[in-house]
């Protein structure tokens, strides 16, 4: 069960300049009881550029925008205690194979945004450009623990991750009349991921997410969350 408390207000200068802050309180259950309420706000702001400025004629529109956002999330029931499972045998029960956590921690990810969006020759061809930057802290994740601890896996709360990144997409209109219209779109994207620490539950300067075979995948300082390990060959 999650309960929640949500706040948002908007302002507007001359309908030129606005402005958006939102907060958010969430209280969830799966979570243990000093961490399952967690805060996260908002900020976002927007300029009307053609109408604050006089830009040339060519530009039909031109919008800027920067924001700041905070986004909480909890994790799914039942790993924050030991809880057994049903057993065919009557009057007894299986014991859980995955080490529960009592100090789970929310996830938070903290994020900037900005951008341009405009347009040209009468929205003939239009652009929208867009930077960001998040930082992703306490990610929930079940990691491969030695089975002689009696359990395969155990759940922690990882480390600090940085994902930033450019998307730009361009449209436009080669032919458009009144008998017919077409409009073509092309978008292009690219995405750093880096995890900048690890979790302070590791006593070692890397983690195993998974292993598959002879190949696993794991976390290392200066690295990245899809990292593929394996044998070399000789």
């Amino acid at each position: 069960r999650t309960h929640s408390l949500y706040g948002l207000v908007n302002f507007s200068w001359k309908d030129l300049v606005f402005l958006d802050i939102t907060g958010r309180n969430d209280w969830s259950s799966t979570l243990p009881e000093e961490n399952r309420s967690y805060f996260y706000p908002s900020v976002s702001t927007s300029y009307i550029l053609s109408d604050i400025f006089n830009l040339p004629s060519a530009i039909s529109f031109a919008k800027a925008r920067l924001s700041w956002a905070q986004v909480g999330t909890d994790t799914d029931p039942y790993r924050i205690a030991k809880y057994y499972n049903q057993s065919p045998f009557p009057g007894s029960a299986n014991a859980p194979s995955v080490l529960h956590n009592a100090n789970l921690k929310p996830e938070i990810s903290t994020s900037w945004e900005g951008g341009v969006n405009f347009s040209l020759f009468q929205n003939r061809i239009t652009a929208d450009v867009n930077l960001y930057h998040n930082n992703t802290v306490n990610q929930v994740l079940s990691v491969p623990l030695d089975i002689t601890t009696g359990y395969s896996s155990a759940f922690i709360n990882a480390g600090t991750i940085r994902n930033r990144g450019i998307e730009i997409m361009l449209s436009g209109s080669p032919v458009s009349n009144q008998h017919f219209t077409w409009t073509s779109s092309i978008t292009w994207a690219k995405n750093e991921n880096k995890i900048l620490e690890l979790s302070d539950e590791i006593d070692a300067d890397q983690q195993v997410i998974a292993t598959s075979g002879t190949a696993s995948i794991i976390a290392t300082e200066g690295g990245t969350t899809g990292d593929i390990w394996g044998y070399g060959l000789v």
